[in-house]
């Protein structure tokens, strides 16, 4: 064993600390960590097991990422509800009176939304009232975000963010329900089946939080303990 621990000492995979006499990663690790997060293509990551997501909850489930022009939906897995959305792959949303941008605008570093909302503001007199600050706050503070009224009555959609190592949204996931909106409390169980998988794939990001988020589920999930009972799955099709 003591060889390998010279080995490792000698290429930088491993420092000891003089002070304490304990190991810790080394610079070449960490550089070998960060390498391997790089090759690490977030959307396709998310885009595969979007279907796991929609086994436990039954819910449509959207997959969306921010561009030139704002939140973009780039993926879309539907439950049997047939709800029709005014939404496809590809269309733009707004970014104060979605869901998914809700949560970009309270995630994403500087002032990358600023100029979007202005102009989101000047076309409506309604949303031109509402206070991008207060909105934010609240996002953070549930790390989710609820509207309803995904551009028609009886919809709603909860949506929670994926995020990187530097705690940036690389995409934004979320679930949509049809006249049962009461699925989607802040609190319930399908909330918390979607924070679980936002919170697995920012931890394959490596985001520390998230992280640490996912260890406390599975502290709470210990043999003996309930789990958060799935939904049945239902047939779905794709778009």
């Amino acid at each position: 064993m003591h060889r390998y621990f010279v080995s490792f000492l000698r290429t930088g995979i491993i420092t000891k600390q003089p002070e304490t006499g304990k190991y810790e990663l080394g610079a070449f690790a960490l550089h070998i960590g960060l390498a391997a997060l790089e090759q690490i293509d977030p959307v396709r990551f998310a885009s595969e097991r979007l279907s796991t997501l929609w086994d436990e909850t039954g819910l449509t489930v959207l997959l969306a990422v921010w561009g030139e022009v704002g939140p973009v939906m780039i993926r879309i897995e539907e439950s049997t509800d047939h709800a029709k959305m005014n939404v496809r792959v590809g269309s733009v949303l707004q970014v104060l009176t979605t869901a998914i941008g809700r949560v970009f605008m309270a995630y994403l570093p500087g002032n990358q939304a600023a100029g979007l909302i202005r102009k989101e503001k000047k076309k409506r007199a309604s949303v031109a009232k509402m206070s991008v600050e207060r909105i934010s706050a609240e996002v953070r503070r549930d790390k989710a975000a609820r509207v309803d009224s995904f551009g028609l009555p009886g919809i709603a959609v909860l949506a929670a963010p994926i995020l990187d190592h530097q705690c940036h949204p690389a995409a934004v996931v979320g679930v949509l329900s049809l006249n049962d909106v009461d699925r989607l409390n802040l609190r319930g169980n399908a909330a918390q089946v979607l924070q679980r998988f936002v919170n697995h794939v920012s931890d394959c990001l490596g985001n520390e939080n998230a992280r640490s988020d996912v260890a406390a589920a599975q502290k709470r999930s210990s043999p003996g303990a309930s789990a958060v009972p799935a939904v049945a799955p239902r047939r779905r099709s794709r778009r």
